[in-house]
């Protein structure tokens, strides 16, 4: 079957151009999961309150950092 290019342009497209809105939660995921790993990484270097020594003298310093992590990813609901 042959394809004009306009066909084959709009049959080449990515799964998310016909949704945007998920285009746009997965471009919003992405900024902000960069923007809480420079929080982490920002916490860690300032080291408030010897939190990174806290942090590191666990045995499993890993589950301490990405429950931080999650912390700053997870959405906040207000309660009044």
């Amino acid at each position: 079957m042959r394809w004009s290019r306009h066909e084959a342009i709009n049959h080449a497209t990515p799964l998310a151009a016909p949704y945007p809105l998920f285009r746009l939660l997965a471009i919003n995921l992405a900024i902000g999961a960069c923007a809480a790993s420079l929080l982490v990484a920002g916490l860690l270097w300032l080291n408030p309150g010897h939190l990174r020594e806290l942090i590191f003298a666990d045995s499993s310093p890993g589950i301490a950092l990405l429950s931080l992590l999650a912390a700053f990813l997870t959405p906040r609901t207000r309660t009044h």
